[in-house]
């Protein structure tokens, strides 16, 4: 992306923005105020991802880092964590199922990682090999002791 040109008013920067190989001239407005911007191409308001010209205002005024409002939590590792609602505002209820696919897979490449490495020498096995009888007790004892079903999350 390149900037075309800069017009300053006292709140507001205008941007003329476009790509290197060319295309479509596009606006952007700074807003010094609240560190806003607002792009013609509406990217952001359509499909909820800054668009390259915004981002290269954002770094032309010095932000590095993009502000949190522009950060939608579906684009988060924590994208699934707590109540998630749709367009009408209607709860979405997680499956249970994916839930425990998630946990698998932040479990599994934990465990085979430290498989990996126990492997390496015999002491180092056999303590494993004991630190992970120890683990699977205490999970079954936690698992028999919780009121919760196994495909609740």
């Amino acid at each position: 992306m390149v900037i075309l040109r800069q017009q300053d008013a006292a709140m507001f920067v205008e941007f003329a923005v476009m790509r290197y190989d060319g295309g479509l001239e596009r606006t952007v407005v700074f807003n010094r105020n609240d560190l806003s911007v607002r792009c013609s191409c509406k990217k952001y308001e359509n499909e909820g991802i800054l668009c390259g010209h915004a981002l290269k205002v954002f770094d032309t005024v010095g932000i590095k880092i993009i502000p949190p409002e522009y950060i939608k939590r579906r684009w988060t590792k924590r994208a699934r964590a707590g109540d998630c609602f749709d367009r009408r505002g209607q709860e979405v209820v997680a499956d249970p199922k994916v839930m425990i696919s998630t946990r698998y897979r932040e479990l599994a490449p934990a465990m085979i990682k430290v498989a990996t490495r126990a492997a390496m020498s015999e002491d180092t096995s056999k303590v494993a090999i004991i630190v992970i009888s120890y683990l699977s007790k205490r999970v079954e004892l936690l698992l028999s002791e919780s009121e919760e079903q196994p495909l609740q999350n």
